[in-house]
């Protein structure tokens, strides 16, 4: 199997081959970290089974409450724009920049708080530190239904993102702490569609509030619907202390094998990186902010925020279409809807495809449609699909950019976490000092000052992500010309200083099996059949499980050469050598961990057979017999000939 521009280590235990044209030099890595004392005695089967079960373990207990306490931190943060068309700046003697202002003091709290607190995130308990957070900007929340001037509720929403400002990007973080690059993907999908879905249902329940309490025990609809989703969002608070993970090794609901095989497998995905470093907060801040990839990911997200900025103002812009309040709220909701089918889609084709950036700049450019169509068109009906195209293209790209991020920002805990909370701080917190000012009743109803500057940033949005996804490759390069050393590839970047074997960015995945590609039929050996679709995918022949009855039997002298990429104890080494032909070579990738086992004798003369050391080419080397067969268009050549004819095709060679 020959593996091209893989950013992640794939293991497959042992390749074979069967053909009569003998195999060019493979490339296939294979890199682990050892076991745990405690998890030695662990099969190969049973940690395939224990990962599994750890995986839909976290995936049961963390991500439900996750997704629910994120879908409530976006409804209570919007939950403003639903109020202002039901009478808030009437009623609290408002003017137009006057509202705009509140929703720029939110912001300053939130920026305040975000790179402090994820940076004392790794030495705090998460179980208690981020339910209590969530409490806290809930009861901020009710007290914004109580209010009377502008003064008071400019003091509440500075306090508001005072305490949400933890949330998201420490979110963001204890994930990374508990899933694998791969996995990631989907559950950061699954995290931002309560985003959208609170963004989608949060016009709903407006709607259902503002046009059914007015006036109930004297207070304004507005006023209720502030009371209500904050204390909701304490109620979900106090629950989530009870239900709230910490790290694998520490949290309540894993058994101590089960944390341990948990935090070995994000170790060995790094090949060694544990999550347990001592270097202190502000070395962590420091070595993000030598990364140039800090920089590149945050203008990025400050551009795409940038583009979602009418959200804030969205209820304001279709009551243009002439709608009253409630129709006005209801009519927020099928954007998002749309915006969140198509956001899981999104994300399950990156994941699939392990590709990030023209899954981000594809829809970005649905989104500059939707944006010039807003100011140029005049049908209502028209400026309606319009929106549908503005949310959907900056909304479906989010989680897969969030996902990017945190598959290209490695270990250790301190640089991700501060990482995280730097693009978090200055896109979710500093673009809205600019952001709040874009949408002025005054420019309503075409609103060209918002929509030149959403079309402007989500351009360079893509831009960006086009940007980063060359600076990658070069960095790729860099560390396959240092041999795979990515210390020391990083070193010579002068702005990483991981120390790190086998990293490679994640940019996009395809595998060419170089020997099927020039005549040869490759088969995957894997002791349980789940590695089956993963073989297909990449183009293999055939598969044998080993944990199926007689399969080396069904396969005795078929193969020409294996390839093993990883020997552990109690590999049925006299098995392989029976599916070897006459004359069939066993090639070492890796030196096994442990003795080879006694072979009988017989066996060895028998099929003379020939064990080898490593033949494995460098990548450099299989790139350049890709050109080769690019540049002069090589083509597979097969010739069956008869045996009376050997002589002549002998001779013809």
């Amino acid at each position: 199997m020959s593996k091209v521009d893989v950013y992640d280590v794939h293991l497959v235990e042992t390749v074979a081959s069967t053909t009569d044209v003998k195999p060019l030099p493979l490339a296939t890595i294979d890199i682990r970290v050892p076991l745990p004392d405690e998890l030695i005695h662990l099969s190969l089967e049973e940690q395939d089974s224990l990962e599994r079960h750890i995986v839909r373990k976290m995936d049961r207990r963390l991500m439900p409450i996750i997704i629910v306490m994120f879908w409530l931190n976006i409804l209570d943060r919007n939950s403003i724009a639903n109020a202002k068309i039901a009478g808030l700046p009437k009623d609290l003697n408002m003017n137009n920049a006057q509202y705009n202002t509140c929703l720029l003091i939110f912001y300053v709290g939130y920026v305040i708080t975000q790179l402090p607190s994820n940076a004392i995130l790794p030495m705090v308990r998460p179980s208690i530190y981020i339910p209590l957070v969530t409490c806290a900007w809930g009861l901020m929340s009710m007290a914004q239904g109580f209010l009377h001037d502008f003064q008071s509720i400019m003091v509440v929403r500075f306090f508001i993102g005072v305490l949400e400002g933890p949330f998201f990007p420490g979110v963001i973080f204890l994930l990374s702490c508990w899933y694998k690059k791969e996995e990631l993907i989907k559950r950061i999908a699954f995290l931002y569609a309560g985003n959208i879905l609170s963004s989608c249902f949060g016009g709903l329940i407006a709607a259902g509030i503002i046009g059914g309490m007015e006036g109930v025990a004297g207070y304004a609809a507005w006023r209720w619907l502030f009371i209500i989703e904050g204390l909701v969002t304490v109620a979900v608070g106090i629950l989530a202390m009870f239900l709230f993970p910490d790290y694998p090794r520490t949290t309540r609901w894993l058994t101590k094998e089960e944390g341990l095989f948990a935090e070995w497998r994000l170790s060995n995905e790094v090949a060694g990186i544990i999550d347990e470093d001592s270097s202190g907060i502000w070395w962590g801040v420091s070595e993000a902010l030598r990364d140039p990839l800090t920089y590149l990911f945050t203008f990025m997200q400050m551009m795409l925020t940038t583009g979602q900025s009418f959200t804030y103002f969205l209820p304001s812009i279709i009551k243009t279409l002439g709608y009253n309040n409630t129709i006005t709220l209801l009519l927020t909701a099928p954007p998002y809807a749309v915006a969140f089918l198509g956001s899981v889609a999104l994300a399950y084709s990156s994941s699939k495809r392990k590709e990030f950036c023209m899954h981000i700049c594809f829809p970005l450019t649905i989104s500059v449609i939707g944006n010039i169509l807003a100011m140029i068109v005049h049908g209502t009906g028209a400026r309606y699909f319009a929106i549908f195209l503005m949310a959907f293209g900056v909304y479906v790209v989010y989680n897969v950019n969030y996902a990017w991020v945190s598959s290209s920002i490695p270990r250790p805990q301190a640089k991700r976490a501060a990482s995280l909370a730097i693009i978090n701080l200055m896109s979710g917190g500093a673009t809205h000092f600019y952001t709040s000012y874009l949408f002025p009743d005054n420019d309503a109803p075409r609103y060209y000052m918002g929509g030149s500057a959403l079309t402007v940033a989500v351009f360079l949005c893509a831009m960006t992500a086009i940007t980063i996804r060359f600076y990658l490759a070069r960095l790729n390069k860099k560390i396959d010309a240092a041999g795979g050393d990515a210390e020391a590839a990083l070193r010579a970047n002068k702005g990483h200083t991981e120390t790190m074997k086998a990293f490679r960015y994640q940019l996009h995945w395809w595998t060419w099996p170089l020997p099927k590609a020039l005549g040869t039929e490759v088969i995957s050996i894997y002791h349980t059949s789940s590695k089956s679709a993963d073989a297909a995918k990449i183009g293999k022949s055939n598969f044998i499980a080993t944990s199926t009855e007689k399969w080396a039997e069904k396969h005795s002298r078929t193969l020409e050469t294996i390839l093993c990429t990883f020997f552990k104890n109690g590999t049925q080494l006299e098995e392989y050598i029976l599916m070897l032909d006459v004359g069939g070579i066993m090639v070492y990738v890796e030196i096994p961990e442990s003795a080879l086992p006694p072979l009988p004798p017989g066996l060895i003369t028998g099929n003379n057979f020939a064990p080898r050391e490593s033949n494995t080419a460098s990548k450099k080397e299989v790139l350049q017999m890709f050109k080769l067969k690019t540049d002069q268009k090589i083509k597979s050549w097969v010739e069956e000939v008869p045996m009376e004819n050997c002589i002549e095709a002998v001779e013809k060679l």
